[in-house]
């Protein structure tokens, strides 16, 4: 704390030996002005730059010095305080004005400040200084009516030029030039001041014969105008003061034209002179400024463009890959299903898949393994080589004729580190010697391995080799390979559940069978046989009366199997419809399947009802259950409708649901949909499902005439 104290001292001592010292510099430049009032005062522009620079708490410093230098001249201690007050106001407004309107910069770098600057401080502050001071005059009767005028004038011109010349000074230097001025600028700014003083010897100093036909303070002009062009507002406030400084020395040792008139008019001439210079010098600058900065803004904008149009194009490279990764995956599971609908032979729809991802890795070959958990070996179950599918025993790879440990193969079994594909380069310690040696031999340069895990359990590993050393897009690579490896696991996978199901079904349909048999044939059966029986004893003992009862029996009994097994072996006729019509029927089993659920069905029928075949009633029992099975499961729906519209030509089903809807364009597992346009097509129908998502869902089923009784 009493660092600071000392400190903020010191700088208020320093800043009042500074003022006083100018001070007297503009008194003994100008000494016999009337009433100690000149129009060189340095120290309103000290003052101002002072409190820009350092802020207001050195305000002390203009007090005690305007009243040491006001008291030590002779005048009346009142006058002096009044005068202290004025200067001190004087810097404090312009100071606050400054501030407050139009956010000032210190650097001068923007026409706003320059003509802000201007205003506020040679119009307004020097204004109030200029009246302070004079009213000081007054009251201390240093003036009367008759000076009071041309005292006033004098004042404001001075405290005026002393903030125009000297402030913009202390403002601009006051900031670090090192960083804004290059070496190159700054022996540029001392060769411009040495020609400056060099050409104001000569032409000052009346060495240039014949004389000049202009005042030789134009010269400076072009000076100030390089200045504010190439050096900006730090070199131009720098050669206006330069320009200030020869001028004043000039006029006082009496060499110029203006000086030899002996009067001080012709120093207010060449001040205003100097005013109109250092307010040129300040505006070309601030517009020279603006427009580099404009221009740096525009060349950030250009690059900051210029990065944004990269990133856009690796957005858009990023998403064509994803695309292409995607639009791959999609051919790949595509072409997966193809093989499997193509090849029901599991092990030939290995080596199919094995040569699909050899191809879309653009590989120069692969191979197929499969692990060995008890033994802890890989074995080599298929090779493709130049597009064949070898078989172990066909293959000339040395895994054909020992099988790879679980410890040396290139082949993680931990699949928890992430990606499930491997990227292996030539020589490449975790490939075993004997498979790099072959590996070699054939011109493979890298190896990528991707697993196919069902349950956290690889099941199989593939191997695509390359002939290139590197991958051209690793990350894009090494997703394809998995995205590939999981569709092909996706796809043996449903193989298998294909050929369950196929057995689970084959299974079904004889426990059907047997059952049937069982409940029907068998029962009917053993009723004949009883009554043929009972009519056997009626015979034996005589009594004929029961025979031909017991034989009407058997007969109808036989009739009533025989149907059954019929029944049995057709199996397509739906047992609601046995007792029901068609309305009643869809009524009963729609009502049936919703129990306990939220849907609330109807049924109904539009139009007079005709007869329809069998068949057409058996599908539409169909369809409508499986649709309402769909709606069950995945519509979320609370509405569920079933109509027959009988038109003058045509019969319809519509089904229609208030569901979240669906995309029918778009492929999905399962065959539903496709079971019931196959079942719309067996009667001779054209189904037609309308969805959108959030809209619910409708399928009209529309059947020709050729498809009612006649």
């Amino acid at each position: 704390m009493y660092k600071g104290t000392l400190k903020y001292l010191a700088g208020v001592t320093a800043f009042i030996l500074v003022y006083v010292a100018a001070a007297w510099f503009g008194l003994w430049l100008v000494p016999d002005v009337q009433n100690h009032v000149t129009p060189v005062w340095p120290p309103a522009g000290i003052a101002l730059g002072v409190i820009l620079v350092f802020g207001y708490r050195f305000w002390p410093g203009i007090l005690i010095g305007a009243f040491a230098i006001t008291a030590f001249s002779g005048f009346p201690v009142k006058t002096a305080l009044g005068i202290g007050v004025g200067n001190t106001l004087e810097a404090m407004l312009a100071a606050y004005l400054l501030q407050r309107v139009g956010a000032f910069h210190r650097a001068l770098d923007r026409l706003w400040d320059v003509l802000g600057f201007v205003a506020m401080t040679s119009v307004c502050a020097a204004i109030l200084g200029a009246t302070i001071g004079v009213a000081s005059l007054w009251w201390g009767q240093v003036v009367d009516r008759t000076t009071a005028v041309p005292t006033w004038w004098t004042w404001w011109l001075g405290d005026g030029m002393g903030m125009l010349l000297v402030t913009p000074l202390l403002l601009t230097w006051s900031r670090k030039w090192r960083g804004d001025w290059t070496l190159a600028q700054v022996m540029e700014a001392a060769g411009l001041l040495t020609l400056l003083i060099i050409l104001s010897m000569l032409f000052f100093g009346g060495w240039v014969l014949p004389p000049l036909s202009y005042p030789p303070e134009y010269l400076f002009f072009p000076f100030v105008a390089w200045a504010a062009l190439r050096l900006g507002p730090r070199g131009s406030a720098l050669t206006v003061f330069a320009a200030t400084a020869i001028t004043i020395w000039d006029w006082g040792s009496g060499f110029s034209a203006a000086a030899a008139k002996g009067e001080l008019e012709s120093l207010l001439e060449l001040l205003s002179f100097l005013g109109i210079l250092s307010v040129t010098g300040m505006t070309l600058a601030a517009v020279t400024s603006e427009h580099r900065g404009a221009e740096m803004a525009l060349r950030r904008r250009t690059t900051e463009l210029a990065e944004l149009n990269l990133a856009l194009n690796a957005e858009i490279v990023q998403r064509k890959r994803a695309e292409r990764l995607a639009r791959g995956q999609t051919e790949a599971l595509a072409k997966s299903l193809v093989l499997l609908s193509a090849e029901p032979d599991l092990e030939k729809f290995w080596g199919h898949s094995l040569k699909a991802m050899v191809e879309e890795l653009e590989g120069t070959g692969g191979a197929l393994w499969f692990p060995d958990y008890d033994a802890r070996v890989l074995r080599l179950h298929l090779e493709c080589v130049d597009g064949r599918i070898l078989t172990a025993a066909e293959s000339v790879h040395p895994a054909a004729r020992q099988s790879i440990s679980f410890e040396e193969g290139p082949m993680s079994l931990d699949h928890d580190e992430g990606s499930r594909a491997r990227f292996y380069s030539e020589g490449d310690p975790a490939i075993p010697p004997a498979m790099s040696k072959y590996l070699r031999a054939i011109g493979v340069k890298s190896l990528l391995s991707v697993s196919m895990v069902v349950s956290e359990r690889a099941i199989a590993w593939m191997t695509v080799r390359s002939d290139e050393r590197r991958l051209a897009d690793p990350d894009s690579t090494l997703g394809f390979a998995e995205a590939l490896g999981q569709q092909a696991t996706l796809a043996i996978q449903m193989a298998r559940l294909s050929e369950q199901a196929s057995e689970s079904a084959v299974l079904a349909e004889r426990n059907r069978i047997a059952r049937d048999i069982h409940d029907t044939l068998a029962q009917g059966f053993t009723g004949v046989i009883l009554q043929l029986q009972a009519a056997e004893d009626a015979l034996v003992s005589g009594d004929a009366a029961p025979v031909k009862t017991h034989i009407s029996r058997a007969s109808e009994l036989a009739r009533s199997a025989l149907a059954e097994a019929r029944r049995s072996v057709r199996a397509v006729r739906p047992k609601v419809l046995e007792t029901q019509a068609l309305r009643a029927a869809l009524d009963t089993m729609v009502r049936k399947m919703t129990r306990d659920t939220r849907i609330q069905p109807k049924v109904s029928v539009v139009g007079q009802p005709r007869p329809l075949t069998e068949e057409c009633e058996d599908e539409f029992i169909r369809i409508v259950q499986e649709s309402l099975t769909n709606t069950i499961k995945h519509a979320n729906a609370q509405r569920f409708e079933v109509k027959i519209l009988f038109e003058p030509h045509r019969t319809q089903l519509q089904i229609l649901d208030d569901g979240k809807g669906f995309d029918p364009t778009l492929p999905y597992d399962g065959f539903g949909l496709i079971g019931m346009k196959e079942r719309a097509s067996r009667i001779g129908g054209e189904l037609c499902i309308t969805s959108a998502s959030g809209k619910g869902s409708e399928i009209r089923v529309a059947l020709g005439s050729a498809q009612h009784e006649t």
